[in-house]
């Protein structure tokens, strides 16, 4: 698994992807994050599942992403 170092909105990809959406601007609302939150909350949700696998019993090789170039 590649642990992302760069989580966020694509453009390029986002018209063949159902799953990203444009980020809405910033309102008071508590649903919405800025890029900073995003990535820490992908990195979260990335650590727990890699957690999951391994305590499933599956064998889990971490790779550290770079921030550039983007992926």
């Amino acid at each position: 698994m590649i642990r992302p170092a760069n989580f966020g909105f694509n453009q390029e990809t986002a018209a063949s992807n159902a799953f990203q959406h444009a980020p809405e601007r910033p309102t008071a609302t508590p649903a919405t994050h800025d890029g900073a939150q995003i990535q820490t909350l992908a990195l979260r949700e990335f650590d727990r599942l890699a957690g999951s696998l391994e305590r499933s019993g599956v064998a889990v090789i971490v790779a550290e992403d770079t921030r550039e170039p983007e992926k």
